[in-house]
Order: structure tokens, then sequence, then C-alpha cells
């Protein structure tokens, strides 16, 4: 049952974020309704009261009002479910070393103290660094700092090695802070991927011995277990942008095979903030869940070797 803890995990946080997602562009703020709000535009009626012969001004609730109120409200609301999942994607970004110790069935070992902080840092490195250097995006009009829904989009391309390209650095300073976090980022990923290998491989073996099945049937449920649970967050990838955010299906499958794979390209990209919090979360989850379907894939591969090196 270990074997599918991992597919377990990667499923239900997907779905958990996909339902998150939906609820930004049914609480979102439209442009007219902001625009008249911060024009302060508010019906003023002018009634005359012959008792003390003066003009008095009273401020009346009209429908329009209410709904701008109303909008501004609901915009309050996604503005902080997007906050927080941002912060949350921070803080998992951080106790990532103690999730992969919790897989392990460890205590968090001086590695991962050291692996911890390692990240964290970059964290912090990152969001100050999108605090500060000016980006040019087709997203938006200018050069500008980034929000920390935006940000977290940004960092989650560099640490997946995803990289859309459609929000850079625009001066030659911003260039090079990125390039120290994007090279921050090689050394993380090279020791989170070392550890789940070593995960799986120790994972697997204990299986092994508890059963009767040979290394090789044991190899292949695991491929198909991974291959399934990959096959599940495509399908939530495909599903949110597509129902939630309007994305065709063909460009929302398109984009979660190249987003997985960290291919990239940067076809098809995220406008709404909502949903670049979303991609941010599910580019680790989707790479996450690609490295387990080639982890088991290789060792479906050993095991054939193997056994063919045990027959001859």
């Amino acid at each position: 049952m270990k074997l599918f803890a991992m597919n377990r995990f990667l499923v239900c946080t997907t779905l958990t974020l996909g339902l998150a997602a939906a609820s930004g562009p049914l609480t979102g703020l439209d442009n007219d309704a902001a625009l008249a709000l911060l024009q302060g535009h508010v019906s003023v009626h002018h009634m005359s009261f012959e008792s003390n012969s003066s003009n008095t001004s009273v401020v009346t609730a009209t429908p329009n009002n209410m709904h701008v109120v109303a909008k501004a409200s609901a915009h309050d609301v996604s503005s902080l479910v997007e906050t927080s999942l941002a912060v949350l994607w921070c803080l998992m970004m951080g106790l990532s070393p103690f999730l992969l110790a919790y897989l392990k069935g460890e205590t968090l070992s001086q590695r991962g103290r050291a692996s911890s902080s390692l990240v964290m840092c970059w964290v912090i490195f990152g969001v100050i660094t999108c605090k500060c250097v000016l980006f040019k995006s087709s997203h938006f009009e200018g050069n500008r700092n980034l929000t920390l829904g935006e940000s977290v989009y940004f960092m989650s391309q560099i640490i997946t090695t995803t990289g859309y390209g459609d929000v850079i650095p625009a001066n030659h300073a911003g260039q090079a802070l990125v390039a120290i976090l994007v090279m921050w980022a090689v050394l993380i990923v090279a020791d989170a991927v070392s550890q789940v290998a070593s995960i799986m491989g120790d994972r697997l073996d204990r299986a092994v011995e508890c059963t009767s099945k040979d290394p090789v049937s044991m190899q292949k449920t695991h491929l198909l277990a991974a291959v399934y649970g990959h096959f599940v967050v495509c399908a939530i990838w495909v599903a949110v942008l597509s129902l939630v955010y309007g994305w065709t299906v063909e460009a929302s499958l398109f984009s979660s095979v190249v987003t997985s794979t960290t291919v990239g390209f940067g076809l098809y990209t995220p406008e709404q903030t909502g949903a670049q919090i979303f991609v941010a979360f599910w580019m680790l989850i989707g790479a996450a869940s690609m490295v387990n379907v080639v982890s088991a894939f290789g060792g479906l591969m050993k095991a054939l070797t193997d056994k063919c090196e045990t027959d001859q």
C-alpha cells in the first residue's frame, strides 16, 4: 500500500487546489465595477426642505451602488484567498524537506534541516527579488514589481525549470538577481530529486522483500499506479483551466503535458492571478508526478535487465 502513498498525496492535493482556484473567477471584480468604485460613483440627490429653506444632499443606495459594493466585497474575498494560497505555497516549499523525511519514515536529519533552511532562504530571497525588481510581461502593461501571487507563479517556473518566459526581468540588474535565483534553484532540485529517487528505491525493495512477487511484477504495478496518478493530476489541470478559466480542452491538455515534463514552451499561459497561483501549485505537483512515472519506468527497465542477467 505504501507504493500508492505518493499518488494519493499528489491527486488529493491537486484536487483541493483546483476547488480553491475555482473560487477566484466566481468572486472576481470586473473592470467596470472596479473603475466605478475607484472613481467613487455614488448617486447624490438634492432634496429641498421648505422648513429649513436649504438644500440638503442625501446619499442614497441605488441598485448600481449596491452592485459595486457587493463586487468590491467579493473582490476582497478573492484577494484574501489568492494571498492565502500564495503564502501556503511558500510554506509548502519551505517544509518540503519535512515531507520527504515523513515519506522516508524517518525524523528530520541534519541534512534535512540544512535542506529546509536552504529552501526557505531561497523562497525569502525570491519573494524579495520579485518585490524589488522590475518585470515585464504579456499579462500587464509597462514594467512593475510582481504581486505575491505573481511571485509564486514566477518562482514555480524557476524551481521546476519549466520557464514559460511570459514573465521576465526588465533590466540587467534584475536579470543578475534572477540568475542567482535560478542557480540556487538548480541545487535545490538536484538534492530533492536524489532524495525522491532514494525513497522510491527503498520502498520498492522493502515491498519486494515482504511479498512473494518478483521485482518485475512489482515494478509493473508501480508503473501502472504512477501512470494512473499522473493521468488524474493532468485531468484536474484540464478540468480547472477549461471549465473555470475558459481555456479550450486542447490547449489545457497540451499545456498539462509540456508543463509536467518541464518543457515549457509558453504557448499557453494563465493571465488571471487565481489561475497563476493554481498553476504555481500544479507545476510542483505535476513535475513530481512525472518524476514518479519516470522513476517507475526506470525501475521496470532495471528489473527486466537484472532478470535477463539472472536467467543467463
